[in-house]
């Protein structure tokens, strides 16, 4: 590793607070309704949504 690199890495790790903060405030509303989302459908549900999806993502399956 460099000197460039670990000057990046200090640059991105200075800033990550920002960038997190800022990340929130932009998307907070898409976070909030993705959580409470999450919270009101049964995990086991979720799961299985999850799985589906890999599955049509890897294998091309259909519903």
């Amino acid at each position: 590793m460099t000197l460039e690199h670990v000057g990046k890495l200090f640059s991105i790790v200075n800033n990550f607070e920002d960038f997190a903060v800022e990340h929130f405030l932009t998307r907070a509303r898409d976070i909030l309704r993705a959580c409470n989302a999450y919270m009101e459908v049964p995990h086991v549900e979720v799961w299985m949504r999850l799985l589906k999806s890999l599955q049509k993502l890897e294998f091309g399956a259909k519903d």
